[in-house]
C-alpha cells in the first residue's frame, strides 16, 4: 500500500502517520467522492509476528462497537491485496499535541472543554468494556468548532482480558499499567486523561525525564508538581480534579466517569 495506489474502493493520497504494525493514509472513496482515513496493516508485521494481524482485526471489531460523537468513527473494515485495513471518518483536524506546541499552554476553559469531551468518549468506551490504554495529546483530535475526538484505539483491550505486556506511552501511563498491566481497568484511562490535561495546562507532561525508563520510574514513585505552582492563576477546582486523576492508586481517583465529567 503506497501513496497513489488503490486499495479496494479507496485511492491512497497521503501518509498521515505510521506505527510499528500499520500505516495511516488520507484516502478518497472512489464512488462516494468523500475523504476518509485508512489504517493499513503492515505485511512485514505478519512475518515477524503472526498474532499481530489478529490483534489488528480485533481492534477493528472493538472500534466498530463504539459510536460516540467524541470518538473517531469506523466506517468500514475490509481486506484487499491480502492486507486488512480499517476505514475511519476523516476528521481533518489538528491534534491537541500540535495545539500545545503552537500555544505553549491552554486556558482553563479550553482544558475543561477538552477534558469533558474526552471523558465522555472514554465513558462510552468503558460501557462497551473497552479500555483505550494510550490516552495522550497526540491521540486527541480538535476540530475547528472545538469538538474533541479521541483517536487511535490501537492499544485498546477489553476490560478483564489478560494483557500481560506493558504498553502505552511512558509520559501518560498509569502506575498500575506498568506494574500490573493485566489488572488495569477504566481508572488507568483516567490517569492518562489527567496526564493529558496536565500537559495542556502546564505545557509539559507531569514527568519529563531523560529516558523512557526514568519516566516510567517517575510515574510509579514520584508526584507531579502541583499545577498551581506552575500556573498560579489556573482554575483551582480544575487543578484539583486533574491532580485527583493523577493519583498513584486507582482507588484514589474516581469510581466512575460520570464523577469526572
Amino acid at each position: 500500500a503506497e501513496v497513489g495506489g488503490v486499495l479496494g474502493r479507496y485511492t491512497l493520497q497521503e501518509v498521515l502517520g505510521e506505527g510499528s504494525t500499520s500505516r495511516i493514509f488520507r484516502a478518497f472513496h472512489q464512488s462516494l467522492n468523500v475523504p476518509v482515513a485508512i489504517k493499513v496493516f503492515h505485511p512485514s508485521s505478519r512475518v515477524s509476528s503472526p498474532e499481530l494481524e489478529s490483534k489488528f482485526i480485533n481492534e477493528a471489531r472493538m472500534l466498530a462497537r463504539l459510536d460516540h460523537p467524541n470518538i473517531v468513527r469506523v466506517l468500514d473494515v475490509d481486506v484487499a491485496e491480502h492486507l486488512p485495513f480499517i476505514v475511519f471518518e476523516f476528521v481533518g483536524a489538528m491534534t491537541l499535541e500540535e495545539l500545545i506546541l503552537a500555544t505553549g499552554t491552554l486556558p482553563a476553559d479550553r482544558v475543561a472543554r477538552v477534558g469533558i469531551q474526552v471523558a465522555d468518549a472514554l465513558e462510552n468506551a468503558a460501557q462497551q468494556s473497552v479500555l483505550h490504554r494510550d490516552v495522550k495529546p497526540a491521540n486527541v483530535l480538535l476540530k475547528k468548532d472545538g469538538t474533541a475526538k479521541l483517536a487511535d484505539f490501537g492499544l485498546a483491550t477489553v476490560s478483564g482480558q489478560d494483557e500481560a505486556s506493558i504498553c502505552g506511552s511512558p509520559a501518560y501511563m498509569a502506575p498500575e499499567q506498568i506494574l500490573d498491566p493485566a489488572g488495569v481497568d477504566h481508572r488507568a484511562d483516567m490517569y492518562g486523561l489527567g496526564a493529558t490535561l496536565y500537559h495542556a495546562a502546564s505545557g509539559n507532561p507531569p514527568f519529563v525525564r531523560s529516558s523512557p525508563k526514568e519516566t516510567l520510574r517517575a510515574q510509579i514513585h514520584e508526584f507531579a508538581m502541583p499545577l498551581r505552582e506552575l500556573q498560579p492563576s489556573f482554575d483551582e477546582a480544575l487543578s484539583s480534579l486533574i491532580e485527583r486523576l493523577l493519583s498513584k492508586k486507582p482507588d484514589e481517583r474516581f469510581s466512575t466517569w460520570t464523577e469526572v465529567s
